[in-house]
């Protein structure tokens, strides 16, 4: 019964222990209302970009080795599923999911020195999730930065530093479709298990194999290309032959004795980053998101003018979870 306690606790919710022979106050109002406020806060800015990267990894790969090879082959022959949990849709979806959270983050920012502050941000979590071979979420932040309405933001791009573009552009050199996606592939190929691979790519090349080669040569069955597509396959799950160590992945000082208070707060990190993953959604409505970037960009361009900026369209933030 008390192992469950910590899963009903809300973020600003505590347990305490009272001897009920004694009729004084538990605690007063004002003792630990700074705490419960800081323990509360899970807008993005307020996480560690290393406690976000983490989790996200972490999150992703769980799902990521639940694809079983079967589901490979029914995506492909558009088979009725043998399962009920789809693994590869689930995962085909983080990454569509994970680019929206990198453009509703942005654009959810009224200044251009807050949304510098967001990309700046992003930015640290692309570069630790390529450290941790969480291609697929590095990738997806950068699609996320090079989204058509986050372009449209000049204003907020001029503001980021040169350091920082730099980055831009060496993550999206990554990303070069040229010679069949070549500087990914390479680094792929460096790395070790773990791994999570960009999604888009996968499917690219195990369709490319399906499609580009004939299911019968001189009416016989063309076995050698189902022997390179369950190779292809088998080499995709070999990424998640390794598992990520929950204890030791990006943990500064990992193994260092960091006693009780040390463990509450990681333990209240975690509850904090979790929270924030779990209740994120995001608008994938272009034209809105469009609009905003516009929007944006107008207010900026009359104040620099000298003029009232008109007022603005809806925001794309929900409205956030405030301590009872």
């Amino acid at each position: 019964m008390f192992t469950s306690l910590p899963s009903h606790l809300t973020l600003t919710s505590r347990y305490y222990i009272k001897n009920n022979a004694t009729t004084a106050s538990l605690v007063h109002g004002d003792e630990l209302l700074h705490e419960v406020l800081t323990d509360g806060a899970t807008d993005f800015l307020s996480l560690d970009p290393r406690d976000i990267a983490r989790a996200v990894t972490l999150q992703d790969f769980a799902v990521y080795r639940q694809i079983t090879p079967v589901e490979y082959f029914e995506d492909l022959w558009g088979l009725e599923k043998s399962s009920p949990n789809d693994g590869l849709m689930r995962f085909s979806e983080t990454t569509n999911h994970e680019m929206f959270w990198v453009v509703n983050e942005i654009l959810n920012e009224p200044s251009p020195a807050q949304r510098v502050r967001v990309i700046k941000h992003f930015l640290k979590i692309a570069k630790l999730c390529r450290k941790v071979m969480n291609f697929n979420t590095m990738f997806a932040i950068i699609s996320g930065l090079s989204y058509g309405a986050v372009g449209r933001l000049r204003t907020t791009w001029a503001k980021v530093g040169q350091r920082h573009l730099k980055t831009v552009a060496e993550l999206q050199e990554l990303m070069n479709p040229s010679r069949n996606m070549f500087n990914y592939r390479r680094l792929l190929k460096a790395s070790k298990a773990p791994i999570i691979p960009f999604f888009p790519v996968v499917k690219k090349d195990i369709t490319f194999l399906y499609l580009g080669n004939d299911n019968k040569i001189d009416g016989l069955i063309n076995f050698e290309k189902l022997r390179m597509v369950a190779h292809e396959i088998r080499a995709f799950a070999d990424f998640h032959s390794a598992n990520y160590n929950h204890d030791t992945l990006l943990v500064v000082n990992p193994g260092q004795n960091r006693g009780k208070q040390g463990h509450y707060e990681t333990w209240m990190t975690e509850r904090r980053v979790s929270h924030y993953l779990a209740n994120l959604e995001v608008n994938t409505n272009e034209a809105q998101l469009k609009e905003l970037a516009s929007e944006l960009e107008a207010q900026h361009q009359q104040i620099i003018a000298g003029k009232s900026p008109a007022p603005p369209v809806a925001s794309l933030r929900r409205p956030s979870s405030k301590p009872e």
